[in-house]
């Protein structure tokens, strides 16, 4: 690595690494007549990357490791200018229109399809270390920009064009979750090696970073001005994204009551959103995905969910939503939290048992960082306060991709998906424990077939998920998620791990939605005569939404309870 010192404007020492890769078809360019001037104006050499289909930079992590900060400060610019998302040329930004300006171990910064800027800080809680993923404020497409984050004296100043649009509380310490590479125009997924997505698009003229908090006088310098502009005046909007910020802590010190009140908040203006609905259960910010962790509890019934406003499906730890009646929810702190090594790259779907001992327990599938990276474990927790917040992890299951755990007599049994030998797609599989942390695998219950004729990607691999075993009476009935998600009437040996269908083809749990990620786990005690009623939850992501600027998608269908009507399933809302 070749580093040479420079001296910029207003006192701005700089370093230029000349280590960084090239990925893909990276266009440089002169910027000509004002452009040039601004860019020389703010140190830059008038020169732009122009970054389309997929084209990146990188950097390897010995030497992204070298550019973090030693301190408990850091600030962060850029001068872009960030391509509309229906105008993309190319392959595009990747998933879902996401432009990711920067992205490291420490700190990150891109730009949603909303225009909803969101950063990222590797933050220490009293749990571990997690990504934290912070809403910003809306930013315009299509416009150079001037972006500055400055973190130090426990918050976050995030400038735009010479402007405070926000500060958001950082009461943590700054601390990297691993140990990662560094990507310009493009968003990581810890070590994982070709996990890149959601790609920069547009024109980036400079990023640079800085061990320390810059002052007003050299954050201005950067945006080309002499002195700071007039601080955004607050609105509907940022108060909401405000009250997210303080629901982050709010669920770091498992304040319930202040959790509640803070989605209570965000949700009275998000709700003013004609398009949104007002039944069905939705993130009151960003993304709400997977039913993970269904469960009824002391009176309660229990949902998870992925939390999630960009890096959809990484480094999340779970929503919790709370309800008396299946009707009117409520946002409880933040658990489990993805912040130890075998699960700070994301949790995934979870659920729940009460163990020998009379404890909540969760197994959840996760994405850990280390050794075999990118691989899914089976992470077991115990939650000793009414599952406000899990403790005593520990890998129970590898590899582990979605699951269910249940027990009959003095035996606990588990569904896994995992790749057995012989086939090239995973399989469902059912394993067996006496104490819930040594698990044996007995046998193959389901493998798929791939259909090199569907349309769906899913169906043409031979790709599943979601496996449920459901006892009804004498019956069995094994659910599984695809595209469409199906079950099958039958038995299941315990001893050999093999399911026989008293059909051959599989029948849909659900004819109108497509694609509906279900957790039928919860079960209360509220079917005729007090008997009990196992009830599924369901996934919808076709609806979605931007109000002020804040965007939500995807929704949690109705609840419906589930009955075994002949060799057929019944649902009954």
């Amino acid at each position: 690595m070749k580093k040479e010192d420079r001296q910029g404007g207003a006192g701005l020492p700089g370093i230029m690494f000349t280590a960084l890769k090239t990925n893909g078809p990276v266009k440089w360019t002169k910027l000509e007549g004002q452009d040039y001037a601004e860019s020389l104006k703010r140190g830059g050499d008038g020169h732009v990357a122009t970054l389309r289909d997929k084209a990146f930079f990188s950097l390897d992590s010995d030497f992204a490791r070298a550019l973090r900060p030693s301190g408990n400060a850091v600030t962060f610019a850029a001068r872009v200018l960030v391509s509309e998302p229906g105008r993309r040329e190319g392959s595009g930004p990747g998933i879902e229109g996401q432009s990711t300006i920067f992205f490291s171990d420490l700190i990150g910064l891109g730009v949603h399809p909303s225009g909803m800027a969101v950063a990222f800080l590797g933050e220490r809680i009293p749990s571990g270390v997690t990504l934290r993923e912070l809403p910003l404020t809306q930013v315009q497409h299509g416009v150079w920009l001037d972006l500055v984050l400055r973190v130090g004296g426990g918050k976050l100043d995030f400038f735009c064009n010479g402007s405070l649009q926000i500060s958001v509380p950082v009461e943590g310490e700054l601390h990297p979750p691993g140990s990662w590479p560094l990507y310009v125009g493009a968003f990581g997924w810890g070590k994982r090696q070709g996990g890149q997505t959601a790609f920069f698009d547009g024109n980036i003229d400079h990023v640079a970073l800085w061990d320390r908090p810059l002052t007003d006088q050299q954050v201005a310098f950067l945006s080309g001005i002499s002195r700071l502009g007039k601080p955004r005046e607050k609105d509907g909007a940022s108060l909401a994204i405000e009250a997210f910020h303080r629901s982050f802590y709010a669920s770091v010190r498992k304040d319930v009551e202040a959790s509640v009140r803070h989605e209570r908040a965000i949700r009275e203006f998000m709700n003013r959103d004609p398009y949104r609905p007002g039944y069905h259960l939705t993130a009151p910010i960003g993304w709400i995905y997977d039913p993970s962790g269904a469960c009824f509890y002391n009176g309660q019934y229990h949902v998870f969910t992925y939390r999630n406003i960009y890096a959809r499906l990484r480094y999340c730890s779970l929503d919790h939503y709370v309800s008396d009646d299946l009707i009117h929810w409520r946002q409880w702190p933040v658990a489990p939290w993805a912040d130890c090594d075998w699960d700070v790259c994301g949790i995934w779907l979870s659920n729940h048992f009460i163990d020998d001992q009379g404890i909540p327990n969760i197994i959840y599938c996760s994405h850990g960082d280390v050794d075999k990276v990118g691989h899914e474990y089976g992470i077991r927790a115990r939650s000793y306060d009414g599952l406000v917040s899990y403790t005593d992890k520990k890998v129970v299951m590898y590899p582990h991709h979605d699951g269910h755990t249940w027990k009959e007599g003095d035996t606990w049994y588990s569904l896994t998906m995992r790749t057995v030998p012989g086939s090239k797609v995973r399989s469902v599989v059912l394993l067996t424990s006496t104490d819930l942390d040594q698990w044996t695998q007995k046998g193959a219950l389901f493998t798929p077939k791939k259909d090199e004729l569907s349309d769906h990607p899913l169906v043409k691999n031979g790709y599943t998920e979601f496996p449920y075993l459901l006892k009804f009476g004498d019956k069995d009935v094994l659910m599984i998620g695809a595209a469409p998600c199906v079950y099958w009437v039958g038995h299941l040996d315990r001893q050999t791990g093999r399911f026989t269908p008293d059909h051959a083809e599989g029948l849909l749990v659900d004819y109108a939605n497509p694609f509906p990620c279900f957790n039928p786990s919860a079960v209360d005690q509220k079917g005729p005569g007090g008997t009990a009623r196992r009830i599924i939850m369901m996934m919808d992501s076709r609806a979605s939404g931007v109000y002020n600027g804040i965007p939500w998608d995807g929704v949690h269908a109705m609840p419906r309870s589930l009955a075994l009507d002949g060799n057929r399933l019944r649902q009954d809302p």
